[in-house]
């Protein structure tokens, strides 16, 4: 049981930072549509949009058995 709670861990926290990142990536749309000129809006975009698409490949790494069984399962 504490094994699958540290197996567990690593997903959480790339959960949290993909749904950080998803929250960035909202406020940086609403901070270009209120045309705030205070820095680079868009490179400040391009960067979380790279962050999450960076998250979504290591969350795929680390959930690569799970998803093999959800998508391919095994026909008893």
């Amino acid at each position: 049981m504490n094994n699958l709670k540290n197996n567990n861990k690593p997903i959480r926290i790339v959960i949290i930072l993909m749904l950080f990142a998803i929250i960035m990536l909202i406020a940086s749309i609403f901070i270009m549509d209120l045309d705030i000129e205070q820095f680079d809006t868009v490179e400040f975009h391009e960067i979380c949009a790279s962050c999450f698409i960076l998250l979504i490949i290591i969350h795929i790494i680390l959930f690569r058995k799970r998803l093999k069984n959800i998508l391919f399962p095994k026909n008893k």
